[in-house]
């Protein structure tokens, strides 16, 4: 029992050590790029996205579709002659 223990102890403090490096890293790129001292690489090989033009918004919601009516008289949802559930 007491190895099982030791093991979980031993996995928790790992992994609060690679919380605080991460951590630490985390901290260390973001302010490098706040003093406009570190770099990132281009997404999508650095070129800007092509921009499509689109109909304009009319200021109105959209309309649902209209749906068909359906005929609900020959369909029984409770069968009276049965007492049982």
């Amino acid at each position: 029992m007491g190895v099982a223990v030791g093991r979980s102890w031993s996995a928790v403090i790992l992994r609060m050590r690679w919380e605080s490096e991460v951590s630490k890293a985390f901290n260390e790129f973001f302010r490098e790029l706040s003093f406009g001292q570190g770099s990132t690489a281009p997404v999508g090989g650095g070129a800007f996205p092509a921009i499509s033009t689109r109909e304009l918004w009319n200021g109105k919601d959209g309309e649902l579709p209209v749906e068909d009516d359906i005929d609900l008289s020959d369909v029984e949802l409770y069968d009276l002659e049965k007492d049982e559930l």
